[in-house]
């Protein structure tokens, strides 16, 4: 072997030593690491077993606990058992703080059927940590039926942020249970619904199905107030999803012919459900309107006709927003204008109101004044298209080379241009 050749293996096997070196470094250090991180838990710890914690004292350790993420975690899971409400609180929020570990984690789930009221309540604030957790969901669900209130209050919390989407089918079926009882308590019936709306909300892709069993479970309720009650899950959830299944429950309340409920589970839930109220009718035109949902525009021009006023009063604010095109808004126009000799004063004046807010004309609440208007508006379209079509970008240019086409009235030809 040349003395070169010697020289650069002598180099090659110094760096690999030196490279080697950190890591047989770390190895010999972890041990040491390790036993500095328990002792320093051990300590932290040990302050939580004051009953009560000095002022500011739980925050500070929190703060060092979560420093030391999941090398604290097996030490504040096997004293958590032992440790005050207060004490318990805190290690479980410095657990959530970095859930990572299947110990950490597995100890906020059996915080929650602690048989101490306090730490039940840590844990319905704590399990927002977990979002999508089926176990979590289930918890949290469990813990709505607690015997202590904030806990229940923290516990809805926690599920209307819509993150536990889990928690659907039983808390549907608590709400229709809770409905049927002979005096729903308001306390249990707002947090459920408002959960259910969430889930709708943040969980598109499951709808269909969950708006199934609402339909089902409306169907079969035993009285028009807990009806109500259940479709409100869909009629003031704000989701998207619902549109399409608001427009056809309209299509049924409009009288208009609906697909063969054998095509679709959905329609047949549909099909299976009374009559509605005209104030749920109301609700849902409302909420296609907040969608300006364009395929409900011909169903809604059916019910500004409806018998119920508070039905055509609703059709009537809708109209507008769901009319995508020329001929929809003109036809929304035209209802508008029918609708200001309708029989309900207040219907009248919603239409005079929707007339002066989409076509910022300023005229009194008078039918002929209106069907005027109207009748000028159409002429005025009807003479522009005529000029567009001989090839004029100017009303006023198409007018001096065809002075017949100038219309009787000055007005209409000024709107024209």
């Amino acid at each position: 072997m040349t003395p070169d050749a010697t020289l650069w293996g002598a180099v090659v096997l110094a760096l690999v030593l030196a490279l080697a070196a950190p890591a047989r470094a770390d190895e010999a250090g972890a041990p040491a690491r390790a036993a500095l991180d328990d002792r320093a838990a051990a300590r932290l710890i040990a302050r939580l077993t004051a009953a009560p914690l000095p002022a500011g004292e739980g925050e500070r350790t929190l703060e060092a606990l979560v420093e030391l993420g999941e090398a604290a975690h097996g030490p504040l899971v096997g004293a958590l058992p032992g440790l005050p409400p207060a004490g318990a609180e805190v290690a479980l929020r410095a657990l959530a703080a970095r859930p990572t570990s299947v110990v950490a984690r597995e100890a906020l789930l059996r915080a929650a059927r602690d048989g101490r009221p306090a730490v039940r309540r840590a844990a319905a604030e704590v399990l927002r940590a977990l979002p999508g957790d089926v176990r979590a969901g289930d918890a949290l669900v469990a813990l709505t039926n607690d015997a202590d209130p904030l806990t229940v209050e923290r516990a809805f919390g926690a599920l209307m942020t819509g993150a536990f989407p889990s928690c659907w089918d039983p808390l549907l079926d608590a709400l229709a249970f809770e409905l049927d009882r002979q005096a729903p308590d308001p306390a249990r019936v707002y947090p459920l619904t408002a959960t259910l709306q969430q889930v709708l909300a943040r969980h598109p892709d499951g709808a269909r199905d969950r708006l199934r069993r609402v339909f089902e479970l409306s169907a079969a309720a035993r009285s028009e107030g807990a009806r109500g009650r259940l479709l409100a899950v869909v009629l003031r959830s704000r989701s998207d999803a619902v549109v399409p299944y608001l427009v056809r429950l309209l299509e049924g309340a409009a009288g208009a012919s609906r697909p063969d409920p054998a095509d679709d589970e959905v329609d047949e839930a549909l099909a299976a459900l009374p009559d509605l109220d005209p104030g749920l009718v109301a609700e849902a035109v409302d909420a296609v309107a907040r969608a300006r949902a364009t395929a409900a525009f011909a169903t809604l021009a059916r019910l500004a006709r409806a018998r119920d006023a508070g039905v055509r009063r609703a059709a009537l604010r809708a109209l507008w927003p769901c009319a995508a095109g020329d001929a929809a808004q003109a036809t929304a126009l035209r209802a508008l204008v029918d609708a200001l000799g309708d029989g309900d004063h207040a219907a009248r004046v919603e239409a005079h109101q929707a007339l002066r807010r989409h076509t910022r004309v300023d005229l009194p609440l008078s039918a002929p004044r209106w069907l005027r208007w109207l009748e000028r508006r159409a002429a005025a379209d009807a003479l522009a298209a005529r000029a567009r079509e001989a090839g004029y970008e100017a009303v006023e240019d198409y007018l001096r080379d065809h002075p017949e086409e100038r219309l009787e009235d000055e007005e209409v030809t000024r709107a024209s241009r």
